[in-house]
């Protein structure tokens, strides 16, 4: 699945739900098409078939299913698969699916677009003849780990999300740019390992400034925010909720950042209440840090309304 980190950061209770919803569905159309599904991570399956042309077809099917799936869904919400389909002997033991045939079809996943499908040349030649499908040379491969070049070939869908150009010029990167955003490996370990830190002794607090166009908000937004909302990227912290605030929006830094976090996320954990009294109770609890999870804090723009 693409971006399953970063749909389960946004809103964990609706990602798994939806999934679930995918899964049904992908899980049919594999026992349709007499596969057998092996290990599964949550967001990934691995199904063995009788034929070659039975597997195409069923990830052909499977993309089209979800496609239509996606179609209710806000696009935010929308979720892509990428599919890899292979040729190859594999070793089965138990409810495990081992061998060099298995390997090369999960890197082939890899090269597939969000909501495509890859095949290797070995799957092509088989059913080229057989069924009504256009396949797109990619070339010889390199795939990490696989001894030899594969060549690979892409099996074109209406699912397939549009391609377009990774350059932002002078935008900055948001959270959903974070598998377009490179280049600042350095600056998002040390912001890492300082939260590590801090999330050691209590507290979880970091600010990062700099000046105009220095790149602090792609830094958070793309960089820094997928990398540590991963489950068990940061030790100690085991929930986390992000929203875009600026203090001059309240009476003060502390109840901004309350009332934010409230419409981002916490609402629906409080009691209903005067929204003004409601964040004036979290501000409290935040400076006491009576009840709350450790905080993550990035102040961007840093405005501040003189009183």
């Amino acid at each position: 699945m693409v971006g399953f980190s970063r749909l389960v950061g946004k809103d964990e209770e609706t990602t798994l739900a939806t999934l679930k919803v995918h899964r049904q569905a992908i899980d049919k159309l594999i026992a349709g098409y007499d596969g057998r599904i092996f290990g599964s991570a949550g967001d990934s399956v691995i199904a063995e078939f009788a034929s070659a042309i039975g597997a195409v077809r069923c990830a052909i099917d499977i993309q089209l299913a979800i496609d239509r799936l996606n179609s209710d869904l806000p696009g935010p919400g929308r979720m892509r698969f990428r599919i890899g389909v292979n040729l190859g002997d594999v070793v089965v033991d138990g409810d495990n699916l081992m061998g060099d045939g298995v390997n090369v079809a999960a890197r082939l996943e890899g090269l597939a677009l969000p909501g495509g499908i890859c095949v290797s040349d070995a799957i092509q030649m088989q059913v080229r003849d057989r069924l009504a499908a256009d396949f797109v040379d990619l070339g010889e491969q390199r795939l990490k780990n696989i001894a030899r070049p594969v060549r690979a070939f892409r099996v074109p869908v209406t699912s397939e999300e549009p391609t377009s150009s990774p350059f932002r010029g002078l935008d900055s990167f948001d959270f959903e740019h974070a598998d377009l955003f490179f280049g600042r490996s350095r600056a998002i370990a040390i912001c890492t390992e300082r939260l590590e830190q801090l999330a050691v002794a209590g507290k979880c607090f970091l600010l990062i400034y700099g000046m105009s166009g220095s790149g602090k908000s792609s830094l958070v937004r793309a960089g820094l925010i997928p990398a540590v909302t991963q489950r068990g990227a940061v030790p100690g912290i085991l929930l986390w909720r992000r929203c875009v605030m600026r203090p001059s929006e309240g009476p003060d830094a502390i109840t901004s950042l309350s009332a934010a976090l409230l419409r981002r996320s916490l609402a629906r954990t409080c009691r209903k209440r005067d929204g003004d009294r409601v964040g004036g109770d979290v501000s409290e609890q935040s400076r006491s840090g009576a009840g709350f999870c450790p905080l993550g804090a990035r102040l961007d723009p840093l405005q501040w309304r003189p009183r």
